[in-house]
């Protein structure tokens, strides 16, 4: 053996290493990713597993599955923006550091970018035709589940949670009254958006702020009123409803809608994700072959269930949640305003089910972190301080509710 060759990998190991261990991505942790394929025809979706840090030997931690919002809006943002172990720092944006409120100090932590077409999955051959239907992703999501577990048969039987945002809350909670996994312990719906018709208040939130006058905000009201008449009836006003939610922000003066106080809305955050996330070193890291395109949020993904989320409610399905035992965590940041707190107290207290009138009788109670109120399996809450993205705003107060439920 020629002796030169040994010393020749030995610099070529020193000069090029790795491109992860170069990046440095999550060096302390036990992470994997990969992708769960629904059906081979259709692609696969791409998921993120991060291991509890909890030192060995423990009582075996539990699983949460994290769905995120939109839907379309890619697990890249709670992983590097939110609750993931290595996060990008509010001082210096563009460079990454050790979380320590991030939740797999309590559990197992899976993210997925789901549906079909989010972030780094591939997309449905069918999507178009199909992937307007939140039965079907809801039948996806069951699919994907028994797929995990599959491949990850150590998961099978382990206690389990799950995390949603936004209107991807329907179809989680759709998926958890039809098929009932025994496993299932709780879920944390954050700012969910789980009945439009309720929830569609902006103008009455507006107005408790300050920010709208009673005759502009009772004239918006009509023309709401009129809106969700119309979805009703199956016609296509997705848009113009949309459209009066733009105006109402623009009569409030609302710069941004993740976040009231906020004067410019994300963009830097969001324009530093994806730069991270487009990077073919990055991409390697994770086991990608070739280059995949990248968006934070695919509004394609979005418009094809547009509509149905807008008709659809799933107070139903929550109450079916709710009777089967699961813990059920409502919380929404201070100062977000399309899936605001007041929409999502309404539907909260609207839910019918053995504790309704106690949880409605009650006062909210205050703490550094929330106001909240709780009764029997059902909690809201209302975190202090953040805006829509409450786990880059207020990460330790966040992490707080998601420790609670799983000890």
């Amino acid at each position: 053996m020629n002796p030169a060759l040994p010393l020749c990998l030995l610099l070529i190991l020193v000069l090029f290493p790795s491109l992860a261990s170069s990046l440095n991505l999550f060096a302390s942790e036990d992470w994997t990713t990969g992708y769960l394929d629904a059906s081979p025809r259709r692609g696969g979706t791409f998921y993120y597993l991060f291991r509890s840090r909890q030192p060995k030997p423990t009582p075996i931690p539990p699983l949460m599955i994290w769905l995120g919002g939109g839907p379309g809006c890619s697990a890249a943002n709670a992983v590097f923006l939110e609750l993931g172990p290595q996060t990008f720092s509010h001082h210096e944006l563009g460079s990454l550091g050790y979380n320590r409120f991030s939740w797999n100090n309590a559990s197992d932590l899976l993210l997925l970018d789901f549906p079909a077409g989010t972030g780094l999955s591939l997309d449905l051959s069918d999507s178009t035709m199909r992937g307007r239907s939140i039965g079907y992703q809801s039948e996806q999501l069951s699919v994907l589940m028994q797929k995990f577990v599959e491949s990850n048969p150590e998961y099978k039987g382990r206690r389990t949670y799950f995390a949603c945002e936004g209107y991807t809350c329907q179809i989680l909670v759709k998926f958890l009254a039809s098929h009932k996994p025994a496993d299932v312990s709780g879920i944390v719906l954050r700012n969910a958006m789980l009945d439009y018709s309720s929830q569609s208040n902006w103008n009455r939130f507006a107005y408790s702020k300050g920010l709208l006058s009673w005759i502009a905000s009772a004239a918006y009201e009509l023309q709401l009123a009129v809106c969700r008449f119309a979805i009703s009836l199956d016609f296509h006003t997705s848009a113009a409803c949309d459209r009066i939610l733009d105006s109402v922000a623009q009569s409030s003066g609302v710069v941004c809608m993740e976040n009231l106080n906020a004067k410019e809305c994300y963009e830097r955050e969001l324009s530093v994700l994806t730069d991270l996330m487009t990077d073919r070193k990055v991409q390697d890291s994770f086991g990608i072959s070739g280059f995949r395109p990248f968006s934070v949020c695919n509004s394609t993904v979005r418009s094809h269930l547009d509509s149905e989320l807008k008709k659809s409610a799933a107070k139903k399905e929550l109450q079916q949640v709710l009777a089967s035992g699961v813990k059920v965590r409502m919380v929404y940041s201070e100062f977000g305003f399309v899936q605001n707190w007041m929409g999502g107290l309404a539907v909260a207290e609207g839910l019918e089910w053995a504790g309704q009138s106690q949880f409605k009788a009650k006062e909210m109670n205050t703490d550094a972190c929330a106001q909240w109120k709780k009764e029997q399996t059902l909690e809201f809450r209302v975190i202090k301080g953040s805006g829509q993205r409450m786990g880059w705003e207020a990460a330790e107060c966040l992490f707080q509710v998601y420790e609670e439920l799983v000890r």
